[in-house]
């Protein structure tokens, strides 16, 4: 199912090449998404979806407002 979601939201929003910046593979896979408090606004609970190179671990969050 994850693998579903990334492929997804790749497709339809990573508009650039999506080979990593680090080691130039294009293996990703998404994480569980994150819930953060940020100093910007504390009382505010910021959601970030997680995507990492399954190569060499180079790690995206991307902020889902």
């Amino acid at each position: 199912m994850k693998e579903e979601r990334l492929d997804l939201w790749l497709s339809e929003r990573w508009l650039m090449d999506s080979d990593c910046g680090v080691c130039g593979e294009r293996g990703w896979t998404i994480g569980d998404d994150l819930q953060l408090h940020l100093a910007d606004r504390p009382n505010r609970v910021h959601d970030f979806m997680p995507v990492t190179c399954t190569t060499c671990g180079q790690t995206l969050f991307f902020h889902r407002a």
